[in-house]
């Protein structure tokens, strides 16, 4: 079963999810954006061109977190799949994996 854990009272929840379409490599992604109560504050979905799995799912949690703060929003809380990918970069490398604006890509040191 899957729930949605409302965040705390004050505090906005940003979810996203990314996709790739495996024979054309096509990726788009998209994420919802609620306040303590469940109510929808901001929702988006977009294409993001030729990728992976791993990398619509970090353009997708990019796209969403540069919402937050030019609208005003200080407190949030963040679920997405990223997680799985950071925890995958982990199991192949000690090392961090870097997110940039311009290059979401993994980058290992």
């Amino acid at each position: 079963m899957v729930t949605w854990r409302k965040p705390n009272e004050g505090t906005y929840k940003l979810n996203t999810y990314g996709s790739a379409l495996q024979e054309s490599g096509k990726i788009g992604g998209g994420g919802i954006v609620r306040d303590h109560q469940g109510n929808l504050i901001n929702a988006f979905s977009l294409p993001f061109g030729l990728g992976t799995n791993n990398i619509t799912e970090i353009k997708a949690a990019l796209y969403g977190l540069d919402w937050y703060e030019p609208h005003g929003y200080r407190s949030i809380e963040f679920g997405s799949r990223l997680r799985n990918v950071v925890q995958m970069d982990k199991q192949y490398s000690s090392n961090t994996l870097e997110i940039s604006k311009d290059n979401p890509t993994n980058s290992r040191h």
